[in-house]
């Protein structure tokens, strides 16, 4: 109730409506990082997941976004009520009633009669009611779910409509349960940087119209306190550094190689973006062996890989394949 109370202020101090009623209004949400996909706030359940994964968080913020619905019934039925004049006679009014009968036909006519967009909508429906989720965790509507690695890759309407349309072109473009090979359904493609996302975003909007108000809410521990009781715990036990603790990795020689350097990440390179273990080693597939034994030596984010040396690796049971795995996704995450 103190969530909708304060989202209620904010929409009438940004908005200014003539009337406050939150179901005029779509409310969805996103957690940088953390939760970056688009979902909607539609219930308590979906506000104490987005609270869960908002203290996930480095800032505790959550990005909501909040759309006004707009209703053009009222605008429909003022197109569509006849009107007559009293001074007509019988016959005029009779032969008026005539011509607005046979403009209400034409004007009932929709786009969506035609072959191609009722073959289309036929598709987007038979799509929304295969690839419907039934999961509760997963807080979106529509997700395609890889047939091996069960991922779910949240649909929406650009996706249905070029499925649709790939379909329509024949079992080699899309089927039913095969999507078409497009970018947008691109599942493997890591998330770009804020910075560069941003870029993109402004050069987007140049050509679009202005986009909702976004309220972003600073969700802290008495927020999370109301759905479950706090129970502090002890500090994880940081393992003594080998390595020196400073900016970057120490200089090397110029005549070292990258295969001689003795540190994970060479030198001549900048840490990436942060992210957890978890996220980097599913972002760059090393597989949950990896992160177990990072886990066990408490290593907690991508940031702390850069004191990190070859001989520690093999001394917390690293294998070859696996360091080399490592190396690998070290440099492609690195600036």
């Amino acid at each position: 109730d103190t969530f909708i109370a304060q989202l209620l202020v904010n929409i009438e101090t940004m908005l200014k409506p003539k009337t406050i009623a939150l179901k005029d209004y779509t409310v969805i949400f996103s957690v940088p990082q953390i939760h970056p996909k688009v979902t909607d706030l539609a219930n308590e359940d979906m506000y104490k997941f987005m609270v869960e994964r908002a203290l996930r968080s480095k800032d505790h913020t959550a990005s909501i976004t909040v759309e006004p619905i707009v209703d053009t019934k009222s605008s429909d039925e003022k197109e569509n009520k006849p009107t007559a004049s009293s001074s007509e006679s019988g016959s005029e009014r009779d032969d008026d009633k005539k011509k607005k009968k046979k403009q209400k036909s034409k004007k009932k006519k929709d786009t969506n009669d035609l072959p191609g967009n009722k073959a289309i909508t036929h598709e987007i429906s038979c799509l929304h009611k295969k690839w419907k989720c039934h999961s509760t965790l997963c807080g979106g509507s529509h997700c395609y779910i890889h047939p091996e690695e069960r991922n779910h890759f949240l649909l929406s309407h650009s996706h249905f409509s070029l499925w649709a349309t790939a379909i329509l072109k024949g079992e080699e473009s899309a089927t039913l349960t095969k999507p078409p090979n497009h970018k947008l359904f691109d599942m493997k493609r890591p998330s770009l940087s804020p910075v560069l996302q941003r870029r993109l975003d402004a050069q987007n909007q140049k050509n679009t119209p202005v986009a909702p108000p976004v309220f972003n809410f600073n969700i802290g521990n008495e927020v999370a306190t109301l759905f479950r009781p706090f129970t502090p715990t002890a500090p994880a036990v940081a393992p003594i550094p080998t390595a020196p603790m400073h900016a970057t990795a120490p200089a090397l020689a110029p005549t070292t190689t990258a295969a001689d350097c003795p540190f994970l990440l060479s030198p001549l390179c900048c840490a990436g973006p942060e992210f957890s273990l978890d996220e980097f080693c599913t972002v760059y597939e090393l597989g949950d062996a990896v992160l177990k034994r990072f886990e066990e030596n408490c290593y907690k984010k991508s940031s702390a890989l850069r004191f990190v040396t070859i001989q520690e690796l093999k001394d917390m049971g690293f294998r070859l394949g696996e360091i080399a795995a490592l190396r690998v996704a070290v440099e492609a995450w690195s600036i």
